[in-house]
């Protein structure tokens, strides 16, 4: 693997690590209690795909409606 994916594969896995602490230490009792809005987070993805994969013919279109949300946490 390239040096980039191997920097992404680490970032992901801090943030995986790190909201399983979360989880664990709040018990899900923060879960839940403020809309997170979609688009902002597929952006985000697909801005990492593109770059974990830019040596490939790579192309994510997004369709998202601007308010969609959901009830949890983004944790990014």
């Amino acid at each position: 693997m390239g040096v980039a994916v191997d920097q992404e594969i680490d970032r992901i896995t801090r943030i995986v690590d790190h909201q399983l602490q979360r989880a664990a230490s709040s018990g899900g009792a923060s879960l839940g209690q403020a809309p997170v809005l979609v688009a902002p987070l597929c952006s985000e993805l697909r801005s990492a795909m593109l770059r974990v994969h830019g040596q490939k013919d790579l192309q994510i279109d997004l369709e998202v409606e601007p308010q969609a949300a959901f009830l949890g946490d983004a944790g990014i």
